[in-house]
């Protein structure tokens, strides 16, 4: 961890000349996936929960407000959720060419967690739109479309092609996707399982243990900020059931995700092995598609 003296302050300082030089709001640069240039929500979203992470710092050490780079922080941070709203619910859009548009993507995950930059009923749209379009039977597509270790890659491309690259110009690659052979990722599904998770109320009780496998079903939890039943969308069961079905406690589900954020086990709750919770429901979910495939 690095001390905050003045070299480290002068460092994080540098950050907001540098977002407001390139105008970070209106910049278009390859996204997550490193491909053709485009304005990303998750690559504004990514730069916003850095600046209030940075203005967080800057409000708890009021010293620091004073020198250079501080005050660009709330502007860029209106710039920023002026952006990001204009986009949301998808990844890109108004492209002058529309083969750049793109709705769902998996990248937009990383904007509800770890980042929790985007809350509340827009991250159910992006949930349940990831769900309900890029949600495969072995995993989660990046987006549709995406050719990247689509069928037959290894055959297509040799080691030399697939180690280079291909830069902003896919049409090569592109041209060997088949209609529905996207690769599917497992990356996303504990930034899934983390964020079902997470915003359970402190009173709320476990859900009631299920069949495990991938079958789609609809995830409720009580949403008190609303006074009202909200959807959480979709995920595959198993994944997140192992850990939430054993925190019990008024209070044992945030506990838990909370442990699982910070690095931490599980809670333990009436089990003689240690519960590793949401992780210990992945592995075995896993294991048992790997069996009876």
């Amino acid at each position: 961890m690095l001390p905050l003296d003045d070299a480290t302050a002068e460092l994080l300082l540098r950050f907001p000349r540098y977002f407001d030089a390139v105008h970070y709001a209106t910049d278009r640069d390859s996204g997550h996936w490193e491909e053709g240039r485009k304005l990303n929500a998750s690559s504004i979203g990514t730069v916003l929960a850095g600046l209030v992470a940075l203005r967080g710092l800057l409000r708890a050490r009021p010293v620091l407000a004073a020198r250079e780079g501080a005050a660009l922080v709330d502007p860029l941070l209106e710039q920023g959720r002026a952006a990001l709203g204009a986009l949301l619910p998808d990844e890109s859009r108004g492209n002058a060419d529309p083969r750049l548009d793109r709705g769902a993507d998996a990248a937009l995950l990383f904007l509800l967690h770890p980042l929790r930059i985007v809350t509340g009923e827009m991250a159910d749209v992006i949930v349940e739109r990831i769900g309900r379009e890029l949600l495969g039977p072995h995993g989660i597509r990046r987006y549709r479309g995406d050719s990247y270790w689509c069928a037959d890659y290894k055959r297509n491309f040799d080691a030399s092609v697939r180690t280079a690259g291909f830069g902003a110009d896919l049409a090569d690659r592109d041209a060997t996707l088949l209609p529905g052979t996207e690769a599917q990722w497992c990356l996303f599904d504990p930034v899934l399982s983390c964020w079902h998770g997470w915003p359970l109320p402190r009173h709320a009780r476990a859900a009631p243990p299920r069949a495990p496998g991938l079958a789609l079903e609809p995830r409720a939890r009580a949403d008190h900020r609303r006074g009202r039943r909200a959807r959480r969308g979709s995920v595959p069961r198993g994944l997140v059931d192992a850990g939430l079905a054993r925190a019990a406690a008024p209070g044992g589900q945030r506990q838990h995700a909370a442990a699982l954020d910070a690095g931490l086990p599980g809670l333990r709750i009436g089990r003689p092995a240690p519960d590793r919770g949401l992780r210990e429901g992945a592995v075995k979910s896993v294991r048992r598609l790997a069996n009876e495939a």
